[in-house]
């Protein structure tokens, strides 16, 4: 019972040097406190979870009637869409994309009810340009849910202006679903959302353990008395800071290359873009 209690004592002593170490030093304990909150709080001023309108471009030609009544409709979608052009190449709705001036291009074709009166479906074109995947799904969304709204308009314009003869002549396949629509990615590129995340979960790492290997110098040369060794040698403060700022840099390439090399080759991480382009963003 004598050793359990000793045993006791030896570990708690650990435990209240600790703590009546951290509390007293009250500046200490209001930086732990108040740094992580000033993040969450400056993270949830900026937080929304509103999406933007995404910003549309249309190709049509100029005597396309759809098209037209789509245009002249756009403010019932407004919190979907926010309309910027039409135009009637292909080639430039892409150029809209590629240069970030849209989001989302719909090519709608020609003669749209006439091969609904015939009893084909009509199949609508959506392409984007987006590499992460959690907006290349909801662009996907909002296609879905305006080939819905197109549908919807389209059957209040059969019932209005068609004849019953005409009507009567379309499958209820068809009828109930006069548009489908395919989805594209200008880039032609499908990026899973781990292989997105994985580039910031390595440079976190990366910078997490710059921190610590800095700090780690800086105690070790207080312990070993370097710091007042550098107080009476000819060296600039500046200097001593740039040296060790090259010397973790290097340190840092060389481990992200190893992480980069692992991530690679072992776990089969896709690589869609330019080497020189990660060594940079890791520098």
């Amino acid at each position: 019972m004598k050793a359990v209690g000793s045993f006791l004592v030896r570990l708690t002593s650990f435990f209240r040097k600790e703590v009546i170490e951290v509390l007293r030093q009250p500046k200490l304990v209001l930086t732990l406190i108040l740094g992580p909150f000033l993040i969450l709080l400056l993270f949830g001023l900026g937080y929304t979870d509103r999406q933007d309108p995404v910003k549309t471009v249309i190709v049509a030609g100029p005597d396309n009637e759809l098209a037209q009544e789509m245009v002249s409709q756009m403010d019932q979608v407004s919190n979907l869409i926010e309309y910027e052009t039409t135009t009637d190449s292909r080639d430039e709705m892409i150029r809209y994309l590629k240069r970030d001036q849209a989001d989302l291009g719909i090519i709608i074709p020609e003669n749209a009810m006439e091969t609904i009166q015939s009893d084909e479906q009509v199949e609508l074109e959506f392409y984007q340009n987006q590499i992460d995947p959690n907006q290349s799904a909801y662009l996907n969304y909002v296609s879905s849910q305006l080939t819905q709204i197109i549908n919807q308009q389209t059957l209040l314009t059969l019932s209005r202006e068609s004849d019953l003869q005409s009507v009567t002549n379309i499958s209820p396949e068809v009828m109930t679903e006069p548009f489908n629509y395919r989805y594209y990615s200008v880039s032609g590129i499908q990026i899973e959302p781990t292989d997105f995340l994985t580039p910031g979960v390595l440079v976190l790492l990366l910078q997490h353990m710059m921190t610590t290997l800095a700090a780690l110098s800086i105690v070790r040369e207080q312990r070993a008395g370097t710091m007042e060794l550098y107080r009476v040698s000819p060296l600039q403060s500046g200097e001593i800071l740039f040296s060790k700022y090259v010397t973790y840099m290097f340190l840092g390439v060389l481990i992200a290359m190893a992480l980069s090399a692992a991530t690679y080759f072992g776990l089969g991480f896709p690589m869609h873009g330019n080497w020189l382009d990660v060594l940079y963003v890791y520098l």
